[in-house]
């Protein structure tokens, strides 16, 4: 296979994405480095793949990247700004 190198990343978590569930996210409940991307089915005919997406970092992650671009503003304050950009 072409992709066997690669690390599928398991799942965490199946559920209602919710608040409680983004708040755990955040609050570093799950064993997680960064955050998650959230996935689920949309009614049929609203997009080609009816798939919904959503990132979550964790806040350990997001107090990282700021301090990494207080330190080194050319090489991660774009990332920062980035992750800010996408969480729900």
């Amino acid at each position: 296979m072409k992709f066997e190198h690669l690390k599928i990343p398991e799942i965490i978590y199946e559920g209602n994405f919710n608040e409680s569930f983004i708040q755990d996210v955040k609050d570093g409940k799950y064993d997680l480095e960064e955050g998650v991307v959230v996935k689920g089915n949309l009614p049929h005919g609203k997009h080609p793949h009816n798939l919904w997406m959503a990132k979550v970092k964790t806040k350990t992650w997001l107090d990282k990247l700021k301090e990494e671009a207080e330190i080194h503003p050319e090489r991660f304050k774009r990332q920062l700004v980035d992750n800010i950009m996408e969480q729900v």
